[in-house]
């Protein structure tokens, strides 16, 4: 189903502590399809961070401390 388009788009996200056999099996997935976070730029990471915030929790915005997050 996945494989035929039907469902294009759809993305799963797992974290895990190292694990042997998540990594095993993830190594059956093409390049393209994994995106490991640290082969994210930094800034890239804390950008994508930061506009999450402010569009799901903009009451912070105007704390202090936002900016440290």
């Amino acid at each position: 189903m996945v494989n035929a388009g039907e469902l294009h788009g759809l993305k799963f996200l797992v974290t895990s502590r190292p694990d042997p056999r998540l990594a095993d099996l993830c190594k059956s997935f093409s390049t393209d399809a994994v995106c490991r976070l640290f082969d994210v730029a930094e800034e890239e990471i804390k950008g994508d961070i930061t506009k999450y915030l402010q569009a799901e929790l903009p009451m912070l915005k105007a704390q202090p401390r936002f900016a440290e997050l």
